[in-house]
C-alpha cells in the first residue's frame, strides 16, 4: 500500500503553445517571463486568433458532423517532427487566415502606431517542410462581418495591456483583433511563432518524458471574397445564443423571409427573452427541427437545401427554405491530439480506470481521453487546465461563460508558474477528485446546456458564470501566490477596483435593460 501522495512538481523548460489568439498571446507571455523556452505555433499570417476576420467564404464542412473530427479531422502524414518539453493547447475556435498585408516583419512599432488595421511578419527560423492548401486547412472561423463583443472590454483588459481611449464598451471585432495585434508586438512575441504553420500531431514519447509537435506549413494564397445577396432569400436561423441573435439582427432587415427555431427550454428563458426582445417583429419564431426530408432530384445533381421540407416539432414543415444557418454552438475539436480523442479510442480507457498513485504515464497504461461525446466536452483537466494524468499537457481557454481575455490570462499565469517550478499542483488523486466532483454536479444538476436529446450536456462542467469567475479567480491567485512565497516568485495581483466597477456597472445595465424588456412584453 502506497502511502500519501506528495504534491506535484512538474519542471519544464521547453514549451509548445499551440495557437495565438485571446488564450496563446497571454500564455506565450508569462511563459516567457518566467524563464520558458517557447515557440508558438499559428496557422494564420498573423496573430489574434478567432478575431482576425476572413470576407471569405470557407469550404463547407461535412454536414451533420455530430462528431468533431468529421469536421476537422486529423492528418494522416505528420512531415516534420519538432520536439518539446511540453505542449499547451491556447483553446479557441477555429482559426483562419486573413488577406490583410501591412509590411512589418519586425512585428515591432511605436505604441502610437500599433494599432493599424493588420500587418504580416516573416516566420521565425525555416518553415517545416511540405504543406497543407490553405483551402483545406482553413476550416469556418468565428468572426463574422457584425460581430461585437458580447462583453465589456473592461472586464476583457490584460494585465499591463489597456485598451486605446475612446474604446467602445461592446467593441466590434477590428478593435478586438487591433488591441490583440498590439499586445503580440508590446511583448514581442512575434520572435518566437511559427506563422503559417498547422500543428497536424502532438505524441508523447514516456521514454524520454518529451512532447514530438509534428507540423506543416500552410501555403498562401489569393481567394475572392464572397458577399451573399440576401434580398429574396428565406432564411431558417436556428439557435438563440449570442451569435443566432446577432445573425438575425444583420439578416431580418434584409431578407425576404426569416425564420428563428428555438428550443422550449429557450424560449421560456428569462435571459434569452432579453436577447429575443431586440429582434424584428418580421422574423417568424418557430419550434425545433425534428427532420430534414429531402426531395428526389430531378437531376443527378445533389439537391440543393431548397428541395427540402424542413419538418419542425409540432409537425408542422417549412417548404422554399434557401439558407440554413445553424448557430447551434460549437464542439471542442483537437485533431493534433486524436489519440486522446474518445472517437478514436476505447470506451473502457477512461478517468475512472486511471491509477493517479503512477509517478508517470506509461506506454503500458491507456491514457484516459480528453476530448469526449465527439467534441461536447473535455475530461481529464484538473480546473479545466491540467491534464491530470499528465500534467505536463495543459489548456487555456476551455472554461465556459467568463470574461474571456482577463480569466484565460489567470490561467496562463497559473500554467507559466507551474512549468517554471514555481507552484505545486496537488497530488494527482485530489485533482482527479475535483474533476469528478464537477463532472458529477453537471450530470446531476444540471446546467446552463442543454444537448439535442433536451437532456443536460456535460458540457455544463465547463460553464463557470459570474460568481463562479470570481471565486475561481481568487483560488488561481491564492494558487499561484502561495507557489511565489514558496519559491521566491513575484506575487500576481488579483482582479483591480477597475474591473469590479466595471462589472457592477455592466450587471446594472443589464438588469435595467431586462426589467425594461419584461415591462415591454407584458404591457
Amino acid at each position: 500500500m502506497s502511502g500519501p501522495q506528495q504534491p506535484h512538481r512538474s519542471v519544464r523548460r521547453r514549451v509548445a503553445v499551440i495557437g495565438a489568439g485571446a488564450s496563446g498571446l497571454p500564455a506565450a507571455r508569462h511563459l516567457l517571463a518566467r524563464g520558458l523556452d517557447v515557440v508558438v505555433f499559428e496557422r494564420q499570417a498573423l496573430p489574434g486568433g478567432v478575431w482576425n476576420f476572413d470576407p471569405r467564404a470557407p469550404r463547407d464542412p461535412p454536414y451533420p458532423s455530430e462528431v468533431a473530427l468529421q469536421a476537422d479531422p486529423p492528418a494522416t502524414v505528420p512531415l516534420a517532427a519538432l520536439d518539446a518539453a511540453a505542449a499547451i493547447a491556447a483553446d479557441g475556435f477555429a482559426d483562419r487566415e486573413s488577406d490583410c498585408s501591412l509590411e512589418d516583419p519586425s512585428f515591432r512599432r511605436p505604441r502610437e502606431a500599433q494599432f493599424d488595421s493588420c500587418f504580416k511578419m516573416g516566420v521565425p527560423g525555416e518553415s517545416p517542410p511540405g504543406a497543407f492548401d490553405v483551402e483545406s486547412d482553413r476550416p469556418p472561423g468565428a468572426c463574422y462581418e457584425s460581430l461585437r463583443t458580447n462583453i465589456p472590454t473592461p472586464l476583457m483588459r490584460l494585465k499591463d495591456f489597456d485598451w486605446p481611449t475612446g474604446t467602445p464598451w461592446y467593441a466590434p471585432h477590428v478593435d478586438v483583433m487591433r488591441y490583440l495585434h498590439a499586445y503580440a508586438s508590446t511583448f514581442d512575441l512575434g520572435r518566437i511563432t511559427r506563422f503559417r504553420t498547422a500543428v497536424v500531431s502532438v505524441t508523447k514519447d514516456h521514454a524520454t518524458d518529451e512532447w514530438e509537435v509534428t507540423a506543416r506549413a500552410v501555403v498562401s494564397e489569393d481567394a475572392s471574397c464572397v458577399k451573399a445577396k440576401w434580398t429574396r432569400e428565406i432564411v431558417l436561423v436556428v439557435g438563440n445564443g449570442f451569435s443566432a441573435i446577432d445573425v438575425l439582427l444583420a439578416v431580418a432587415p434584409v431578407a425576404h423571409q426569416v425564420y428563428h427555431s428555438v428550443r422550449p427550454a429557450e424560449t421560456n428563458s428569462v435571459s434569452r427573452a432579453h436577447l429575443t426582445a431586440r429582434i424584428s417583429k418580421s422574423v417568424v419564431q418557430v419550434p425545433n427541427v425534428r427532420a430534414f426530408h429531402v426531395r428526389q432530384a430531378e437531376t443527378a445533381a445533389e439537391p440543393a437545401i431548397q428541395d427540402a421540407e424542413i419538418e419542425l416539432e409540432d409537425g408542422t414543415r417549412l417548404s422554399g427554405v434557401t439558407r440554413v444557418i445553424l448557430c447551434t454552438g460549437y464542439l471542442y475539436s483537437h485533431p493534433f491530439l486524436a489519440q486522446l480523442d474518445d472517437s478514436f479510442i476505447a470506451p473502457a480507457s477512461s478517468i475512472a480506470g486511471f491509477d493517479p498513485s503512477s509517478d508517470k504515464p506509461s506506454q503500458s497504461q491507456p491514457l484516459p481521453p480528453i476530448t469526449c461525446a465527439g467534441g461536447d466536452h473535455l475530461a481529464s483537466l484538473y480546473r479545466d487546465i491540467f491534464y491530470v494524468p499528465d500534467p505536463t499537457l495543459a489548456f487555456v481557454g476551455v472554461s465556459l461563460i467568463v470574461a474571456t481575455f482577463s480569466f484565460y490570462e489567470f490561467q496562463a499565469i497559473a500554467v507559466a508558474r507551474v512549468w517554471a517550478g514555481e507552484a505545486d499542483l496537488p497530488p494527482r488523486d485530489e485533482m482527479l477528485k475535483e474533476v469528478e466532483a464537477r463532472f458529477e454536479r453537471a450530470s446531476t444538476e444540471g446546467g446552463t446546456i442543454i444537448s439535442a436529446d433536451g437532456k443536460p450536456s456535460l458540457r455544463s462542467a465547463h460553464v463557470v458564470g459570474r460568481e463562479g469567475e470570481i471565486r475561481q479567480v481568487a483560488e488561481l491567485v491564492a494558487f499561484v501566490n502561495e507557489g511565489a512565497e514558496r519559491y521566491g516568485a513575484p506575487l500576481v495581483e488579483g482582479h483591480g477596483a477597475t474591473y469590479f466597477d466595471s462589472r457592477a456597472r455592466a450587471v446594472e445595465v443589464f438588469e435595467q435593460e431586462l426589467k425594461a424588456r419584461t415591462s415591454e412584453g407584458s404591457a
